[in-house]
């Protein structure tokens, strides 16, 4: 089972040919460590195919259709593959690349037509000589790289804005302590201290946050599965993210609240001291 797949391949069994060549020409994007893909003949005997296949869709960054007559009157790639593939491409952003194999139907499918095919429809690659066929298929293994390429860096650009932001947040705390006059270097030092625990917890909470939303799909996406299962799975969702909601509203209130708190401590802490000696 793979969580992690980025290339999703949907294909009718009676165009296994096909995917045969898509599956060479894709292979040394694997061996960069680039791209992960996934078709069904990943699937190991005595697993749930089913499921495998719902799995293997979750995290889906790129599906490739293998579009034919025969793809397009599968019942089971139209109800159950097409679906959760055109969702992700409308609210997670997944690129949907048909390639048209043979002469079919593919313009008057409307949830279909809207995507850019790999090559005309006019001319399936059924009809193409080999030379052609192959140049289709290395275009389709560039286009692919190119894409998770685009999108990796747009997530690190991404990443890194938000962790510069949290910086600078910080350092705008730790430079408001330091020209506080009324508070010794010690002082300084462990309300200083204090603050870096506060905003390493609050990166730490981000990531948690991302990763509960990503459960959260997964969760709605076995829906079809052991349904006792996904009920305790939900639950245990809904626990996780109180939970992280609370530790974010107490890291909130310590961020705003918790240095002036501490200046009072310290500043009668320091009267204290003088009005004793």
């Amino acid at each position: 089972m793979n969580q992690n797949t980025q290339v999703f391949i949907s294909y009718s069994h009676q165009d296994k040919e096909w995917l045969n060549r898509l599956q060479v020409h894709l292979k040394p994007l694997g061996f960069e460590g680039s791209v992960r893909c996934w078709d069904d003949t990943q699937i190991a005997s005595g697993q749930d195919w089913r499921r495998e296949i719902q799995t293997a869709m979750l995290s889906v960054k790129v599906a490739v259709l293998l579009v034919s007559a025969d793809f397009l009157a599968s019942d089971f790639i139209r109800t159950d593959e097409l679906p959760p593939l055109l969702e992700a491409a409308a609210n997670r952003g997944a690129t949907i690349l048909p390639v048209i194999i043979s002469p079919c139907g593919f313009r008057r499918i409307k949830s279909l037509e809207r995507f850019q095919a790999a090559n005309d429809p006019d001319e399936p690659l059924i009809g193409m000589k080999r030379v052609e066929q192959e140049r289709v298929f290395d275009q389709i293994a560039e286009r692919i790289r190119a894409i998770l390429m685009e999108r990796a860096i747009a997530w690190q650009a991404a990443f890194r804005a938000e962790r510069r932001n949290h910086q600078e947040e910080l350092q705008a705390k730790l430079l408001n302590i330091s020209a506080d006059a009324a508070l010794t270097s010690s002082d300084k030092g462990y309300l200083q201290l204090m603050f870096r625990g506060m905003f390493l917890n609050k990166e730490e909470l981000s990531i948690r946050e991302e990763l509960l939303r990503v459960e959260r799909e997964q969760a709605s996406a076995r829906a079809t599965g052991d349904s006792l299962n996904v009920t305790e799975y939900k639950a245990w969702l809904n626990e996780e993210e109180r939970r992280l909601g609370s530790e974010k509203q107490a890291v909130v209130r310590a961020t705003n609240g918790e240095l002036e708190k501490e200046k009072e401590r310290t500043r009668w802490a320091i009267k204290n001291a003088g009005g004793a000696s």
